[in-house]
């Protein structure tokens, strides 16, 4: 009784510490099989999500959700039981098209010159890293947001990477303020595309204040730094991952959580429910950025990357998402393909060094 009363309250210590977790929206098979039954699910769908695109164009949407329900449908009762999950989300009455007309908000990489970067890579001399790290459990990582219907994942991602090395530095987890980012990062364009390298460019110059100075409001609205001053954080700059390198990515996610620009745009992607995503994708058309905040391996032996993403907390884990590591080139939806993080200087303090000499493993 005992074991039991402890892993109850360990339980709820992990809920408190990285927000509730969501309840599925889980359907069966008698659900699908005439358009009155799929209507009935539909109606149940929208009552569980008010605010989708259901109100407008009704039919559209519904013949949206058939398809959608039916692949999740097929995919997680599939043969392959290492597949990752799927569910109905908030995205389920969109087409493919609609979604990445309304989410492909960003990248990193060439088109973000002529910020290159400042200096080499700064773990490339690094040789041993933890086997697995999660930046959440450090307490370096702030309660999954949500980007709502604005194309500023390339703010989001930004923010998560600064507060994750705003903690580093400090010791201090502060939710900073991406809607500053929307607002008053000129060189990218609000809700409709960004770079987090712009982004860097922006704190360094001008810093960024909290979240609690500057909400969050899904639109890009006038510039109001001056006002939420003083900023909660500088940085000295960003440095690039050295491109399509599985190893480099490790090294630097090891020290701290690192931007990634990714393919989103299948259906799997948008809903992920659980395990390490496996699901097509490419990494040419990298159109939404995210934020590696860890790594690890299953019980099974399979490695991924920990991932948060600004979809909110009731989109795939509790609003992370696993992603299969380990893969040579750009890696599984190019998230090695441009990785990029931001600089804040220590003083007196080798930043290459590794703080996790107790229990290390080659890599």
């Amino acid at each position: 009784m005992k074991n039991i009363w402890f892993l109850q309250i360990v339980t709820l210590l992990i809920l408190i510490a990285f927000g509730k977790t969501h309840e599925s929206f889980d359907f069966h098979e008698n659900e699908l099989h005439t358009d009155n039954q799929m209507w009935a699910l539909f109606e149940r769908w929208e009552r569980r999500y008010p605010e989708s695109m259901s109100s407008q164009d009704t039919y559209k949407r519904f013949e949206a959700f058939k398809t959608n329900a039916l692949y999740i449908h097929n995919h997680n009762n599939g043969n392959d039981t290492d597949q990752h999950k799927l569910e109905l989300n908030q995205f389920s009455d969109l087409t493919t098209e609609e979604f990445n007309n309304i989410h492909n908000c960003g990248s990193t990489g060439d088109d973000a010159e002529p910020y290159r970067g400042n200096g080499t890579f700064m773990y490339e001399n690094v040789r041993k890293v933890p086997p697995s790290v999660d930046w959440r459990k450090r307490g370096a990582v702030t309660p999954v947001k949500t980007q709502l219907r604005c194309a500023s994942c390339w703010a989001f991602s930004a923010i998560a990477a600064v507060e994750g090395i705003k903690f580093i530095r400090s010791r201090k987890l502060i939710t900073l303020s991406e809607q500053e980012l929307v607002d008053c990062d000129k060189r990218s364009r609000g809700c409709s595309f960004g770079f987090v390298e712009f982004a860097f460019n922006y704190i360094k110059k001008n810093g960024v204040t909290s979240l609690a100075k500057y909400r969050y409001t899904g639109k890009v609205g006038k510039c109001k730094s001056k006002t939420a001053k003083p900023p909660a954080i500088y940085i000295n700059g960003f440095q690039r991952v050295p491109p399509n390198n599985e190893r480099a990515l490790l090294k630097a996610v090891a020290n701290r959580p690192v931007s990634v620009s990714i393919d989103s745009n299948g259906i799997d992607f948008r809903h992920y429910k659980k395990g390490v995503f496996r699901g097509k994708c490419g990494s040419r058309k990298r159109g939404h950025i995210v934020t590696i905040v860890g790594y690890g391996k299953t019980i099974g032996g399979t490695k991924y990357w920990l991932v948060k993403n600004s979809w909110g907390a009731d989109w795939g884990e509790d609003g992370y998402i696993r992603m299969l590591r380990g893969l040579s080139g750009p890696g599984k939806c190019g998230i090695a393909v441009s990785p990029v993080y931001p600089v804040k200087r220590r003083k007196h303090t080798n930043v290459s060094s590794d703080e996790y000499e107790d229990h290390v493993v080659d890599i």
